[in-house]
């Protein structure tokens, strides 16, 4: 692991994203939070405050797994560069 670090940060009651962090998601990943705001119907900036995500690298490319509460099944996991998930 070269880098873990917070997603997002709060600043007093304000989310305000990481923007290096946020930049590595994938695509799948975006769409896998997408997916779960219709589901739930939040936004996805509420679905990230909730899951309190950490940015993990993955291996040695210049993606990341995010760590926290996953929005589907409020258990804690992962969500790999792919868009899969693992509790």
């Amino acid at each position: 692991m070269t880098y873990r670090g917070p997603l997002f940060f709060m600043v007093g009651k304000e989310l305000t994203v990481l923007t290096d962090a946020f930049n590595l998601l994938t695509n799948e990943q975006l769409a896998l939070f997408a997916k779960w705001s219709i589901r739930t119907e939040k936004d996805v900036l509420t679905l990230l405050k909730e899951g309190k995500f950490m940015a993990e690298q993955y291996g040695d490319t210049k993606e990341v797994m995010l760590e926290g509460t996953l929005p589907n099944c409020n258990l804690y996991g992962c969500i790999l560069p792919d868009g899969s998930t693992h509790t």
